[in-house]
């Protein structure tokens, strides 16, 4: 196996409602608008560039609850208010699954008109998401942005510290990476399947015994979340987002993304707008995840139904 490197203190564990997962499950997208308002394209705002309410409001971890207890006292929010925003976030997480999912098969390239109309979607759900809150809001609107601004700068800091370390750490066998859910495919087994998928192509092939896949199958993957732990989990979907991007890789070895190890493009994609904010089809990403889960490997490391989070992902049995 090439050389590895192990990413640590990344983020806090994320619990997210809903994931933007693998091609396993197969969801149509819902209509929405396409209209987006004005946005700032720099990197120092995420607000209307991506749907980030999600991110931010349906995380259970201590950072994420901090900055939402800040938020509920700077603006006065009452109960009603964080269930109106709480529910908002839920549709627009359930909003971006579908989309990512309704991409089709493996290895399947998509046209430029379609790449075009998931990428205005995805905007467009964003967007809707804002006129929600600004409706909700009122004159708190403002106050709150400048929130998410302030919020977003630290994300960055703390994206960029990590990366820096990815280039000083010794060559091992394990990452931290975002974790997401999808269902997999029936004659897997559906959601108790034990299984997981990759943003690697060649590993499915091998393991499902197609042309194309690596020699000398099959692949397993170890998975660790604070103190559970789960051995010998099989590769059998591809994503989540890309195809091609063997992140535990050194980065010689890496297909075609210019990375560090332990980084997977999404990931930078969705915090530092590495290749514009978009996956290898040129797709914006609206998650960083790094690995997808079945329901029941989730279940079995302590992750609740649709539920997100970063987790320890061991590679020592990938080519």
């Amino acid at each position: 196996m090439n050389a590895k490197v192990f990413g640590l203190g990344l983020l806090a564990s994320l619990s997210l409602l809903v994931a933007c997962g693998s091609q396993g499950s197969q969801s149509t997208p819902v209509q929405m608008s396409t209209q987006t308002p004005s946005a700032d394209t720099s990197n120092n705002d995420p607000w209307l560039q991506k749907p980030i309410l999600n991110y931010l409001w349906l995380t259970a971890e201590p950072s994420f609850a901090a900055e939402r207890q800040s938020l509920t006292e700077q603006l006065h929010l009452t109960p009603q208010e964080l269930d109106q925003i709480a529910k908002i976030a839920q549709v627009e997480a359930k909003q971006t699954k579908q989309l990512e999912q309704a991409r089709g098969t493996v290895d399947t390239r998509l046209s430029a008109q379609a790449v075009q109309t998931f990428n205005a979607q995805v905007l467009g759900t964003a967007a809707a998401t804002d006129q929600q809150i600004k409706d909700l809001l009122g004159d708190r609107y403002d106050a709150f942005r400048q929130s998410i601004r302030t919020w977003w700068v630290s994300e960055q800091q703390r994206y960029t510290s990590v990366t820096e370390k990815f280039k000083a750490q010794s060559a091992v066998d394990t990452c931290y990476v975002y974790a997401t859910q999808y269902i997999p495919v029936a004659a897997h087994g559906g959601a108790s399947s034990r299984e997981l998928s990759l943003p690697d192509k060649k590993i499915k092939f091998a393991n499902e015994g197609w042309p194309g896949g690596y020699p000398n199958p099959p692949y397993y993957v170890n998975i660790t979340r604070n103190s559970l732990s789960l051995t010998n989990v099989k590769v059998r979907e591809v994503g989540p987002w890309n195809e091609d991007d063997n992140y535990w890789d050194a980065p010689s070895s890496r297909r075609i993304f210019n990375l560090p190890t332990c980084t997977p493009e999404a990931q930078a994609a969705f915090q530092n707008k590495y290749n514009g904010g978009k996956d290898q089809f040129g797709r914006l990403v609206s998650n960083p995840a790094g690995v997808d889960l079945s329901p029941a490997v989730a279940s079995q490391i302590g992750m609740g139904t649709n539920v997100s989070s970063w987790v320890y992902v061991n590679y020592s049995r990938l080519p």
